[in-house]
C-alpha cells in the first residue's frame, strides 16, 4: 500500500467528521494526526499554524483508544528506523516524560505528520516541529548562538515530565481538575490503556499479522505497566517519583527565568518569536491547567512571558480556548478575560458537571453537590447574587 493510500485509509478509520482542512501554503501536502487535548498535538498544530502551512487535521480519539488501532500503529511505524528501542524496552522505569530521547520510540501515541510530497512520515512532536521549521524556513533564528538557545529549550520542554504531573499527584495535595483526579484514581487510566492494548494483541492473526505491530503493542504494554507501578507506589505513600517530577519541572522553569534575561524583547531570542516560544506556551498553559501556576509566582520574567504567550492567537485557539480540550477550573479566568462572564459561567458548569459525572458516588449525592456548585459558579461569574 502506498503512503497516500495508507494515510487516507487511517483518516477514514478515525471516523466520519474527524478530518478537516486548515488553509495555508502547500495545500494537500500534509496530514496531521493528533488529539485536541494532547500537549504534544497542540505543539504541532500551533507550529503548523504559525508557519502558515495548510494541512488536513485528523482527530484521533484517545477516549476510544483510536491511537491503538493496527492501521494507525502501522502508519506510525513508518517513521521508526527499525533499530531504536521502543518504550518499555530496556529503558527501566518510566520517568514521567514523553521524550523519545529519554524513553524510546512510542508507536502508539499522537501526533503523526505525513508529508505526501516528500513521501515521509514524521512522529514525535519535537521532531515534527523542527521538520516544520525546515520546510517553511520560519520560526528559527538565523543567528547561531540564538539557535543554540532554541535547541536547548526545545530539549528542556521536551523532557519536562508532563505525563507525571497529569497522571499523578502528591498524596497530600492534588490541584488537578476533579474529573481527571477521578479517572486517574488508583491507576484507572493506565489500567484501561493496558486492557485496550491487550485486546489488540489478542487480535493477532485476525486483524493484523505484522510482527512489528506485535512488538509495538508489547512495548507499549510494558511502558504503561511501568507508569501504573509509579502511580500505585505514589498512592501508597512513596513520594519519590512525583516529587522528582516536580523538582525537575521547577528547575526547568528557573532555567527559563534565567535565559529570558539574555535578550531584550518579548520572546526568548528577543523580538523574533520562534518555535521554542510556542513550545513554552503550550507547556506553561498545561502547568496552569493542572494547577501549578503558583510555580511562576517567584519567577517574574516567566510570569510576564506566560502572559504574553497566553494572548497569542494560535495558542488561544489551539490550547486555552479550544472547546474540545478537557475543562479545568484553573482556566476559568482566561475564559472570562477573552470570552466574558457568561462564557465563564458555562465553562464552570461544564467543569463541575464532568467532575460530578466521573465521581464514584451515587447519582443522588452527585446531583446535590452539582446543585450547590452551580449556585457558587453563578455567583463567582457575577451572573446572580446569592
Amino acid at each position: 500500500m502506498s503512503l497516500r493510500e495508507a494515510t487516507e485509509a487511517v483518516a477514514v478509520d478515525m471516523g466520519k467528521g474527524n478530518a478537516w482542512t486548515v488553509e495555508g501554503k502547500h495545500p494537500g501536502r500534509f496530514y496531521l494526526f493528533n488529539h485536541c487535548g494532547s500537549i504534544c498535538s497542540q505543539k504541532t498544530r500551533i507550529t503548523m499554524r504559525e508557519a502558515g502551512l495548510a494541512f488536513t487535521n485528523v482527530e484521533v480519539s484517545l477516549t476510544n483508544s483510536s491511537n491503538y488501532r493496527p492501521a494507525y500503529v502501522s502508519l506510525r511505524l513508518r517513521s521508526w528506523d527499525g533499530k531504536s528501542a521502543m518504550v518499555g524496552e530496556g529503558f527501566g522505569s518510566w520517568n514521567g516524560s514523553s521524550s523519545t530521547s529519554e524513553n524510546g520510540f512510542d508507536p502508539c501515541v499522537v501526533p503523526i505528520l505525513v508529508d505526501l510530497e516528500a513521501r515521509k512520515v514524521v512522529s514525535d512532536s519535537k521532531v515534527i516541529c523542527l521538520y516544520i521549521t525546515e520546510v517553511s524556513s520560519l520560526l528559527r533564528p538565523k543567528d547561531r548562538v540564538k539557535d543554540e538557545l532554541v535547541k536547548k529549550h526545545i530539549d528542556l520542554v521536551d523532557k519536562t515530565p508532563h505525563p507525571a504531573l497529569l497522571y499523578d499527584s502528591s498524596p497530600t495535595f492534588d490541584p488537578r481538575p476533579r474529573f481527571f483526579v477521578n479517572i486517574t484514581s488508583k491507576g484507572g487510566l493506565h489500567a484501561g490503556q493496558i486492557n485496550a492494548l491487550e485486546r489488540h494483541l489478542a487480535d493477532e492473526g485476525k486483524m493484523w499479522t505484522d510482527p512489528n505491530i506485535k512488538r509495538a503493542y508489547q512495548a507499549k504494554v510494558q511502558k504503561t505497566k511501568d507508569g501504573l507501578k509509579q502511580t500505585i507506589d505514589t498512592d501508597g505513600g512513596n513520594p519519590d517519583y512525583f516529587e522528582g517530577a516536580c523538582r525537575t519541572t521547577r528547575a526547568t522553569l528557573r532555567k527559563l527565568e534565567e535565559d529570558l534575561k539574555k535578550y531584550p524583547g518579548d520572546w526568548l531570542c528577543g523580538d523574533q518569536i520562534t518555535c521554542v516560544d510556542l513550545f513554552w506556551g503550550v507547556s506553561l498553559v498545561r502547568l496552569i491547567w493542572c494547577g501549578y501556576g503558583s510555580w511562576f509566582a517567584d519567577l517574574p520574567d516567566v510570569k510576564a512571558y506566560t502572559d504574553r504567550l497566553s494572548r497569542r492567537e494560535s495558542i488561544l485557539k489551539e490550547s486555552i480556548l479550544n472547546p474540545h480540550s478537557g475543562p479545568s477550573h484553573h482556566m476559568s479566568p482566561f475564559i472570562e478575560k477573552h470570552q466574558g462572564k457568561v462564557a465563564r459561567l458555562k465553562y464552570d458548569l461544564k467543569v463541575e458537571m464532568i467532575g460530578a459525572i466521573t465521581w464514584k458516588w451515587t447519582p443522588t449525592i452527585a446531583m446535590g453537590i452539582l446543585a450547590v456548585t452551580v449556585g457558587v459558579a453563578c455567583k463567582q461569574a457575577g451572573v446572580i447574587n446569592i
